[in-house]
């Protein structure tokens, strides 16, 4: 698996304390830029997930200050693009509300 991908963290009390110190740190090694969007949202780009012993997540911790992290007590799942063959019904109402 390679590649960023962006990924949403929610919680409470996000603060901005400056530019470029929100980050999201994966198995307590590895960090990436965050952006707080308002005081329960951040956003974070996830590592690529090379060398894998077979293990297809990582921990995720964030500091919004670049020094105090949280504790490590979320994981983000690596999994296999989706393909969708076929849809049915493949129409519905304008309304939507269609089970699929």
């Amino acid at each position: 698996m390679s590649g960023f991908t962006q990924i949403l963290v929610k919680g409470k009390n996000f603060i901005e304390f400056g530019f470029g110190k929100a980050k999201c740190i994966f198995n307590g090694t590895f960090e990436t830029n965050a952006t707080v969007t308002d005081s329960t949202t951040l956003y974070c780009d996830s590592p690529n997930l090379e060398n894998s012993n077979g293990d297809l997540w990582y921990n995720v911790s964030v500091s919004l200050d670049g020094e105090y992290k949280s504790n490590a007590t979320q994981k983000f799942y690596y999994y296999d693009k989706i393909e969708i063959e076929s849809v049915s019904p493949w129409m519905g109402p304008i309304k939507g509300l269609t089970e699929v």
